[in-house]
């Protein structure tokens, strides 16, 4: 095929050229070039969008996807697993109500898992105490069980979760919690299970690196970041590639492990970002929907931070897979919620931002199948699970299992906490 460099708009096509695998940016480049080539008379062109989504209809890689193939395009098919834009704008070719397509097929998340070719996801929250200086200075105590939380606080909060790295943090509970579960999942037979870890920056990703190389693993996992710390860390690309064959168990990224990566491998993620956009959610927990039919207990989890807007994400994940009647949602001890008010916009602070503490706690697990077990009853199943010395099975999953089985929930409850 021409190229832009070489390409004149007299130049015809040529009677053995078939077709062309270019990028939303290599068209915005070559508009006219594609234009040309959509429109010459002695060709019909079929045009196959995949992720039609970057190509919103008042954006640049839009206008020129519409300038070039709108008149003279044979057909077009325009595919996607994000059907919506998060600046809400329409997206090319496709009907559009709210910011949302309107396909005119769907194939969605409930269909794939009862087909086999995507696995059911469990959700893993992480509850617990956060502790924090504002810029004004002054210091706050907040829990993601704490009602009516400003927007602001919301935030704070949630960066003092995944930033704080102590013995005992949110942060710490996440990556222990998970790393626990993709040790059994190997001592069961899947040998090559592997975990993601999506941080905020590159500052953020060699602290966690370090504390999982200190406190879990004994050495550093692979970091895919573009700027790096460690003369052992791979450039990003290479880190992927090295990941992907390797036996590695775990991979920490940021914005490099996400739409059209495909790791089979990956079993969890661990979710350590402030990246609160449901096209960015969807992306990050699409890296442990691919199915692997080798393993007879096949299905994705995601570890999250116990924040309202990671819930409510997950839960239109969840709520997606429609293979059973909507979940039962659990409510216990109401009156633990107080109000807590953080007041003020952010604006020029006398002082930085300051995570003090964090301490994390154990929290829900729901799943695609509509099953909810509260944190009591995963506490106990881990519990059952010691004392039994069971091997098959995690706790997260054994609390799903108890809340359709009434003996074993009763059993499980035997091993409640004192209060």
């Amino acid at each position: 095929m021409q190229t832009q460099r070489d390409w004149r708009p007299v130049d015809p096509i040529g009677d053995d050229w078939l077709g062309a695998i270019v990028t939303y940016h290599s068209l915005f480049r070559s508009t006219e070039m594609f234009l040309a080539h959509a429109t010459d008379p002695g060709h019909r062109t079929l045009v196959i969008f995949d992720e039609v989504h970057h190509a919103g209809a008042d954006a640049a890689w839009g206008s020129s996807a519409q300038a070039a193939f709108a008149q003279g395009a044979w057909g077009i098919l325009a595919m996607t697993g994000t059907p919506f834009r998060t600046d809400r704008s329409p997206i090319v070719f496709v009907p559009s109500e709210g910011g949302s397509a309107r396909p005119h097929f769907r194939y969605g998340y409930d269909q794939a898992i009862e087909d086999g070719s995507c696995r059911p996801i469990q959700f893993v929250e992480v509850r617990g105490q956060t502790t924090f200086r504002t810029e004004d200075g002054v210091v706050h105590s907040v829990s993601f069980d704490d009602a009516e939380v400003t927007q602001l606080g919301e935030r704070r909060r949630l960066r003092a979760a995944i930033e704080w790295m102590g013995d005992g943090s949110i942060a710490g509970k996440l990556l222990e919690d998970a790393n626990r579960y993709l040790l059994a999942l190997r001592k069961r037979g899947d040998a090559d299970a592997g975990g993601l870890v999506v941080c905020i920056g590159c500052d953020h990703a060699d602290e966690v690196a370090s504390y999982m190389a200190e406190n879990l693993l004994g050495r550093r996992p692979i970091v895919a970041c573009s700027r790096l710390h460690d003369p052992d860390d791979p450039d990003p690309a290479n880190a992927l590639r090295l990941f992907r064959a390797s036996h590695e168990p775990w991979i920490v990224a940021v914005n490099m492990v996400s739409e059209g990566v495909d790791i089979p491998r990956l079993r969890a993620v661990v979710y350590l970002t402030n990246r609160l956009t449901l096209l960015s959610f969807r992306q990050i927990v699409g890296r442990v929907v691919r199915t692997d039919t080798t393993n007879a207990d096949d299905h994705g989890r995601v570890y999250v931070p116990a924040d309202p807007t990671l819930l409510n994400m997950a839960r239109s994940v969840t709520e997606e897979a429609r293979l059973l009647p909507p979940p039962v949602v659990i409510v216990v001890d109401d009156d633990r919620a107080k109000r807590v008010q953080i007041e003020g916009e952010e604006r020029r602070a006398s002082s930085p931002f300051e995570t003090i503490k964090t301490v994390g706690e154990q929290g829900d697990v729901f799943d695609t199948a509509s099953r909810e077990a509260h944190a009591v009853i995963v506490t106990c199943a881990r519990r059952f699970i010691d004392r039994e010395g069971l091997t098959g099975t995690d706790p997260e999953s054994l609390a799903l299992v108890a809340e359709e089985n009434p003996e074993l929930r009763a059993a499980l409850l035997e091993l409640r906490p004192d209060p």
